[in-house]
């Protein structure tokens, strides 16, 4: 039996459970690049997110690990989660656990640019957790939210 680590932050998923989930609006997915964003102002810490989300990208700090409240914050730890470094990216710079991926196993791009550049890798959902509920009660399959995610098979 073989034995992989896989990292996994926010899929920024083409259908992302965690936006529909969100009572105020506070994540929202990018209509120019499809990054899916929280906006922390406006989060309140329902939790909704983290609920209706299958992979588990949506965290929520303590003092501990984030002490500075920021003075335009509704809540002492709003959600947080990958911004797939779109500040980087504005800057032309890749983000960075692509960029300071050791293995060089990292990737990102369109969905395009990865299977042109990939042809051989597969965006599948094995692995993946295969039913949750969304917000409304409602059974959520992994793959319907479309994860933005591609593997490359080992050669």
């Amino acid at each position: 039996m073989k034995i992989f680590n896989l990292v996994m932050s926010c899929n920024h998923c083409a259908n992302p459970a965690c936006t529909a989930a969100c009572p105020v609006g506070a994540i929202y997915k990018r209509d120019e690049d499809g990054i899916v964003i929280v906006n922390r102002d406006l989060c309140q810490s329902i939790k909704a997110c983290a609920v209706a989300c299958p992979y588990g990208a949506p965290q929520f700090a303590d003092d501990a690990s984030e002490p500075v409240k920021q003075a335009s914050w509704a809540v002492a730890h709003p959600m947080q989660k990958c911004t797939m470094c779109w500040d980087r990216q504005a800057e032309g710079l890749q983000p960075s656990c692509v960029a300071s991926c050791p293995q060089r196993a990292l990737d990102f791009g369109t969905a395009e640019e990865i299977a042109a550049k990939y042809p051989t890798a597969v965006r599948t959902v094995v692995g993946f957790p295969q039913t949750d509920k969304d917000s409304n009660g409602n059974t959520l399959k992994s793959g319907d939210t479309v994860p933005s995610i591609f593997f490359k098979p080992k050669a």
